[in-house]
């Protein structure tokens, strides 16, 4: 699974994505939710920080429990367009 270190990071990937989609007139395809995930070290995940200026991460394991880590969801968009 693909990841931000921050809302604030996801948010600015996902408006870049929207932007894009609004250029091209097409929707969005990558959803309209972001997710907090909270994980516990040794809880069998691998991650992947590659330092990124974005905040980029990536979340290796077990969809089901991945989805279990979910503490809350942020809408995507702060403000309408």
């Amino acid at each position: 699974m693909s990841a931000y270190g921050s809302l604030a990071s996801a948010r600015l990937v996902w408006d870049s994505i929207r932007q894009r989609a609004d250029e091209l007139g097409q929707p969005v395809k990558v959803g309209y939710s972001i997710a907090k995930v909270e994980l516990e070290p040794d809880s069998g995940f691998l991650l992947e920080d590659l330092n990124e200026p974005d905040e980029h991460l990536t979340i290796w394991g077990d969809r089901h429990r991945l989805a279990g880590a979910v503490s809350r969801v942020y809408a995507a968009q702060t403000e309408s367009k």
